[in-house]
């Protein structure tokens, strides 16, 4: 296993955009494991090492006084009945799809888009949260979990996280958001957002480097690579 960290790597599989991916001032920041085929270095194993690294890269991407708001889908039944029922116990505020579908009413254009019966929104999660849910499930390996990071709480953080997970992202959207962060299946993890500086993902990529002993190449772009 490799590590690659790009500094603005335009990708359009997990995050849909309303408006030209490549617009200027919106950044990618990736973080992504390679070489698969040669394992893991050391005793620890390939979902060991990605966890760290999600672990790591997310922490960069979260401020102290950061909201937090998280879309969480769920192929496995058992996780996501083990999700509710850890939700319900730290009486965190979160929607299930179901509890979404009932509503109807103004979001329901958004539910027909396909919000599946097995997700669920939490609103102002924190890191610890971000940790755990990767740590605790194996969903994200067959799927996209995506959060919301806003330095101010979000109004309507229901809609917000519907538009992330159906309809797609635009300038307005992203300055009002801050950032998302999102895995790419077991592959890697990226942030976006507008006029992200890319040094400190790239500080936690040379530290992890280090950590799991694994090679980094760092890019500017997927066409311009340096070492």
């Amino acid at each position: 296993m490799n590590l690659l960290f790009t500094r603005n790597d335009v990708h359009k599989g997990c995050l849909k955009t309303t408006c030209d991916a490549e617009v200027r001032n919106i950044s990618w920041i990736t973080l992504f494991l390679t070489d698969f085929y040669h394992g893991a270095q050391g005793d620890l194993s390939e979902y060991e090492v990605t966890r760290t690294v999600f672990d790591e890269f997310s922490k960069a991407c979260v401020k102290e006084q950061s909201k937090i708001y998280a879309c969480l889908e769920f192929p496995f039944e058992s996780d996501y009945k083990t999700c509710v029922d850890e939700l319900r116990t730290s009486g965190k505020v979160f929607l299930t799809g179901r509890d979404i579908a009932a509503r109807k009413g103004k979001l329901w254009g958004l539910i027909k888009s396909g919000a599946k019966s097995r997700s669920i929104l939490v609103s102002e999660a924190k890191w610890q949260d971000i940790s755990h849910w990767y740590r605790s499930y194996e969903d994200w390996t067959v799927t996209c979990y995506k959060f919301l990071n806003s330095d101010t709480p979000l109004s309507d953080w229901v809609q917000d996280l519907l538009t992330v997970r159906n309809r797609g992202l635009d300038v307005e959207f992203l300055a009002r958001v801050d950032k998302i962060l999102v895995n790419h299946f077991e592959h890697g993890i990226e942030v976006v957002g507008l006029d992200l500086s890319p040094d400190p993902f790239e500080d936690v990529a040379r530290i992890l480097s280090r950590k799991l002993n694994l090679s980094l190449d760092i890019q500017d772009s997927p066409k311009n690579r340096s070492h």
